[in-house]
């Protein structure tokens, strides 16, 4: 009885604490500062399509901006481009998600405000590509609790 008890909570401590969960208004986080904030991009965002819906990068974007690739055809490896966001578009961040588990991990949600995708909600699985390192999106790169957006990406509007 004891051993079966032992193993239900280890299960249930396991479950609970590998969840997703928002922490936007988490004051351990300090994200607050930054949610709810526009911004207008400095450079085109890619938007793949994979398993866990639309996410943003600022790997490919650039070629499709200047035309020297082709939407439908072009994979960025495993995950089809389905949009460009182009230099010039607002977005307004909305959430922060902790990805919880053994890989830990952030997701900036932020939604589009102009443009063809307005009214989409887009997840930065990779929220370096818009947010400044700190030590919850790149632990042990930077030693920074704050939040800021990469000036050389976004600007206000």
């Amino acid at each position: 009885m004891k051993r079966t008890t032992l193993i239900v909570v280890l299960i249930a401590t396991l479950l609970i604490g590998c969840g997703r969960r928002d922490v936007t208004s988490d004051p351990s986080y300090g994200f607050g500062s930054l949610a709810g904030s526009k911004w207008k991009l400095k450079v085109p965002i890619a938007i793949e399509r994979n398993g866990i819906g639309d996410v943003c990068t600022d790997k490919y974007a650039a070629e499709f901006a200047a035309g020297s690739a082709d939407l439908n055809k072009f994979s960025g490896g495993d995950d089809p481009v389905v949009g460009i966001l182009p230099s010039g578009t607002v977005i307004r961040v909305d959430r922060l998600e902790d990805r919880g588990g053994s890989n830990g991990g952030m997701d900036v949600f932020f939604s589009v405000l102009s443009g063809k995708h307005t009214g989409e909600t887009i997840r930065s699985i990779s929220p370096e590509d818009i947010i400044l390192p700190n030590t919850f999106i790149t632990p042990g790169k930077s030693n920074t609790k704050s939040w800021a957006v990469d000036p050389d990406k976004l600007e206000k509007p």
